[in-house]
């Protein structure tokens, strides 16, 4: 048999080998060290006595201390001074090393059900806990962040300007907006729904489509980049006089969203006819790059055919068919697009 001392009562108890003893209580938390110049006068210390949660230690002139007797903080009883209330750390023999009571400790694999710290006047400034991280301060450099973002950024300052966004809108004061340099072989795009310019507005290059017979090339990347090619499919009048209608809006790939406001058809010899396929408002220049020989190719504006000769040129827009005084039919081929202006160059 084992036998085991009771601790409290001096009994000698003798119980069966393998039996479970009794369980033992909970011993306390070490809490610390804590800064004592930081602690708020009136804080309770524990010593960790019976019933008590936590066993504080402090640092005070450098030094490590142990609280022996609980009490709580005044002006007077500062660790040195008193030392029925203190006691040096070096005198501690729970701690195991140094490192425990270094200011900053490395902690690896640390298992904790939650972590808690407050600021000198005990409010808590970072929770860790049931899953949850609460932080009301802090710095945060080159951090990622997924998922969703609750709350609104009220103001964001820098050199004397000012960004504001709150919940409807965003002001760009008094800086300078850049969106430059390249991506997969292109320059950078700014995506938008609708943009509103109340000041300057130019354009160093035009989105641009080339058409040849029945194929149409698009140029998200420039007309230097490679082109993306597609297929038109053929279409037929009442008639029976076939057509190609040409998409003005990409909708695959990386030209998925381009808006395109002009059209190269550049046709050899055969006639060919096109229904440009644009959106109400929406303004395209269409060209006949072809100016020799019968290079002519045929368009379908608000249901009647436009001969674009070699070297011609038409600014095109279209427009709600409702805003026509006598309105197209319904279902003229390029129902609304009218022609805003015409040319041939005769190179």
């Amino acid at each position: 048999m084992a036998k085991a001392m009771a601790s409290k009562t001096g009994q000698v108890i003798y119980l069966k080998k393998g039996d479970p003893g009794q369980k033992g209580d909970r011993g306390p938390s070490l809490r610390g060290p804590m800064d004592w110049e930081k602690m708020a006068t009136g804080f309770q210390f524990q010593c960790g006595a019976a019933g008590e949660d936590f066993m504080d230690v402090v640092i005070y002139g450098g030094k490590y201390y142990q609280c022996i007797v609980s009490h709580k903080k005044t002006a007077s009883n500062y660790p040195g001074s008193n030392y029925n209330y203190w006691r040096v750390s070096s005198n501690l023999s729970f701690v195991a090393t140094d490192l425990l009571l270094a200011t900053y400790a490395l902690i690896k694999n640390l298992g904790v059900e939650s972590v808690e710290m407050k600021d000198a006047e005990g409010n808590v400034i970072f929770r860790a806990k049931d899953g949850n991280v609460t932080c009301k301060t802090g710095t945060f450099e080159n951090v990622t962040v997924s998922g969703t973002i609750s709350g609104i950024l009220q103001s964001l300052r820098t050199a004397g300007n000012e960004i504001v966004l709150n919940a409807t809108q965003a002001w760009f004061n008094g800086v300078d907006i850049y969106n430059q340099g390249t991506k997969d072989g292109r320059s950078l795009r700014l995506y938008g729904s609708d943009i509103w310019c109340r000041g300057y507005f130019a354009a160093r290059q035009r989105i641009i489509a080339r058409v040849v017979g029945r194929t149409v090339y698009y140029y998200p990347k420039g007309v230097t980049g490679a082109a993306q090619t597609k297929t038109l499919t053929a279409k037929t009048t009442s008639d029976g006089q076939t057509y190609y209608s040409v998409p003005c809006y990409g909708d695959t790939g990386d030209m998925s969203g381009m808006p395109v406001d002009t059209i190269v058809f550049s046709n050899a010899s055969t006639d060919y006819r096109y229904e440009p396929g644009m959106v109400e408002t929406q303004r395209v220049l269409v060209i006949n790059g072809q100016d020799q020989g019968a290079s002519h190719t045929k368009l379908y504006l608000n249901g009647t055919l436009y001969t674009l000769n070699g070297g011609e040129s038409m600014t095109l827009v279209k427009l709600p068919p409702a805003w026509m005084v006598n309105t197209p039919a319904e279902g003229a081929i390029g129902r609304g697009i009218t022609v805003a202006s015409r040319y041939d160059d005769n190179w």
